[in-house]
């Protein structure tokens, strides 16, 4: 429901911005230009060979910012092996996807210390607020926010027990830019930062829209989808790309910068309604 509000909410901006002639980089409202952000390199949730190759490519490519999926088994080999590769220079997070218990968090989150990780995302179940701000408060280690956060009363519960002080925040996941400015909106009042995140087959449509939220918000990380490899057919022309470590903002087009590919629209097409 929220996917589908989202991709409605985000299109209407941008044919507002194409129609005004504003640039993809001020969609928003920002008054200047973002800095270019570091993009994350998403290491998943495999074994100690595939972390191997992917934190070496994710090295060659000159990333900086990478995350780990832990909550698994050899977890303790699995991080020694990831900061080995990519050096004590990079950044380095990992999420737990809610895998532990509250005690379990914080024990956890104490070892995590000895591998300089930066932020643990979404220890413990997504309803438990006050078991998060324990982890906060315990751990040793910011929490981020992810599962837990996906309305503004999550976002203000949030903030009432100190539970996050990052939260990941997915355009399809809060509705499209409405939802993300009025969460953004009681981010910055409260100096949380974000971390710019995106779904599993997210379009370009989608990437570009995460891109024109830089500069209107405290961005510390930035996700890239990577449709070019997760999508079997790309719907869409044009978009921004993610492929050397960092993210600029959108440019002076007008808009997203995307276009429909009306063509492969009609290949894909299952069923079609017209409405007078």
């Amino acid at each position: 429901k929220n996917a589908s509000y989202a991709g409605i909410d985000v299109a209407v901006f941008d044919a507002w911005s194409r129609a005004r002639d504003i640039p993809g980089w001020a969609m928003l409202g920002q008054e200047k230009r973002a800095e270019k952000v570091k993009m994350t390199f998403p290491l998943g949730g495999g074994g100690v060979r595939s972390l191997k190759w992917l934190a070496r490519v994710g090295r060659l490519l000159r990333f900086r910012d990478f995350k780990l999926k832990i909550g698994m088994s050899k977890d303790q080999e699995r991080l020694a092996v990831v900061r080995k590769i990519i050096g004590d220079g990079a950044d380095l997070r990992v999420d737990a996807n809610a895998a532990f218990s509250v005690e379990g968090a914080i024990a956890m989150a104490r070892e995590l210390r000895s591998y300089r990780v930066s932020s643990v995302e979404q220890p413990i179940l997504a309803e438990d607020f006050s078991g998060l701000a324990r982890v906060a408060k315990e751990g040793g280690i910011p929490v981020m926010a992810d599962e837990s956060l996906c309305s503004l009363s999550d976002a203000r519960e949030l903030l009432a027990k100190k539970a996050a002080a990052l939260w990941n925040i997915r355009l399809a996941k809060v509705g499209g830019f409405s939802g993300y400015l009025e969460m953004v909106a009681l981010a910055n009042k409260a100096g949380v930062k974000i971390h710019q995140g995106s779904l599993v087959g997210e379009t370009q449509v989608m990437t570009a829209a995460s891109r024109a939220c830089l500069g209107s918000a405290r961005v510390a990380h930035l996700e890239y989808g990577y449709p070019g490899l997760l999508l079997k057919r790309k719907l869409f022309r044009g978009g921004p790309g993610g492929n050397f470590g960092v993210a600029a903002p959108l440019g002076n087009q007008a808009g997203l910068g995307v276009e429909l590919d009306e063509g492969v629209l009609r290949e894909v097409l299952v069923r079609s309604e017209r409405f007078i």
